[in-house]
């Protein structure tokens, strides 16, 4: 009998029971990006834009801002230190219009800096 005579793997071992070995792929389904000219003042980009519901939560005046600000090479390296294969790129509840659209162009730009990586 072949089977025998040839050594089996543990993979062709477990597949001739029906197991089957996968690999575990980390993906972060919650991450936002934003352009330099957001990150280097984002209260300030904040009022030029008109969007002080979004600086009151991610920027306030006088305290700590809650969000990280990275760039798509630093969100690369970080992604890559915790091991996470993929990030899904969310845009933002802006007020006004023009504003999502902006954005949604970053996240465009961003996807094609790393198309495997970014969603």
């Amino acid at each position: 009998n072949t089977r025998q005579s040839r050594k089996i793997g543990n993979a062709d071992l477990l597949a001739q029971f029906g197991f089957f070995i996968f690999q575990r792929m980390i993906i972060d389904c919650h991450t936002h990006c934003y352009p330099s000219e957001v990150t280097k003042d984002p209260i300030g980009w904040a009022k030029r834009n008109n969007e002080p519901h979004w600086r009151d939560l991610v920027a306030p005046e006088g305290k700590k801002s809650i969000q990280d600000w990275a760039t798509p090479s630093e969100m690369l390296r970080a992604m890559d230190d915790a091991g996470v294969e993929k990030s899904v790129l969310l845009g933002w509840y802006w007020e006004h219009e023009r504003n999502c659209r902006w954005h949604n162009q970053v996240i465009s730009s961003w996807c094609e800096t790393a198309p495997d990586r970014f969603v």
